[in-house]
């Protein structure tokens, strides 16, 4: 495990862990920009939905969900799962 993407995650889930829905998606939507992660939405192409869910790829973690709240929520779910294994393996 690349200790220092660790690090990063661990950072930003202690962020995340602290602000509402609409200040997670600012803080996430930021990061990826800055990390140079990416975002994928559904796009609406006239009146036909695409099909494919939000895809969140940030800090070498890949999530998804059926909007942007639940992306993120599995996005941070990840990370907890990581956190937990990384303190077991200790």
């Amino acid at each position: 495990m690349n200790l220092d993407l660790h690090k990063e995650r661990v950072e930003l889930l202690g962020v995340l862990e602290t602000l509402s829905p609409e200040a997670q998606y600012d803080r996430m939507f930021a990061a990826v920009t800055d990390t140079g992660g990416n975002w994928i939405g559904p796009n609406s192409t006239g009146r036909t939905k695409a099909t494919h869910q939000v895809e969140i790829d940030l800090l070498g973690l890949h999530a998804t969900g059926s909007n942007d709240e639940e992306a993120i929520h599995n996005w941070i779910g990840i990370v907890r799962r990581q956190v937990a294994e990384q303190a077991l393996a200790s």
